[in-house]
């Protein structure tokens, strides 16, 4: 098992291995074996939120989630689910600064769309769980987080948002979890009804 380390968001949470403890039930998960990772800094993918058009249309997510990273735009958690595959896809970005793709996180409402386009993939998520928590809680990073995959259940393609708040402090991170809903194979982008 590779150990992946993943830090987070760089304003003071530490980093983790790639088996990361639950912080709030104690037991142990791991992220899946791979066997090569993104090299750091590298584009993953890019996003696009309708209900955030002004500031995430196009957005780039680099891999891991250093603050030179989050400069740029959206960080993809290392050692987390790739597109469309099963787990947590998990990316974050700034609230606050030049680059705060996030700025508007409030505005979010379960069933909004975020899609990941990658190579000819377009994965459409639809937001299904929102929550804010500590910088501890680093179970949010599980492949199947408890509040979004009933326990026991088989991981499942999702995507996780994550950001700070209050937008002023550090002292806390907005989450928003979404389950994939549809693929579209295309090299332009598909219709977004």
């Amino acid at each position: 098992m590779i150990a992946a380390t993943v830090s987070m968001l760089t304003l003071g949470i530490p980093a983790v291995s790639a088996h990361a403890g639950s912080a709030q039930a104690g037991t142990r998960t791991s992220i899946s074996e791979v066997n090569s990772f993104p090299k750091s800094g590298s584009v993953v993918a890019t996003v696009y939120i309708p209900r955030l058009r002004n500031r995430v249309w196009g957005q780039p997510i680099l891999e891991d989630t250093m603050a030179r990273q989050l400069a740029q735009g959206f960080g993809h958690y290392v050692g987390t689910a790739m597109p469309g595959q099963p787990g947590n896809f998990a990316i974050a970005a700034h609230r606050r600064g030049p680059m705060a793709p996030l700025y508007d996180i409030d505005h979010l409402r379960k069933g909004d769309r975020v899609i990941v386009h990658q190579g000819h993939q377009w994965f459409f998520y639809t937001l299904t769980t929102t929550m804010i928590v500590r910088p501890s809680a680093m179970w949010i990073l599980d492949p199947a987080p408890r509040n979004v995959i009933k326990a026991g259940a088989v991981p499942r393609p999702i995507v996780t948002l994550q950001t700070c708040t209050p937008a002023t402090t550090s002292t806390h991170r907005w989450i928003w979890w979404g389950v994939l809903s549809k693929v579209v194979t295309s090299s332009t982008m598909p219709t977004l009804k």
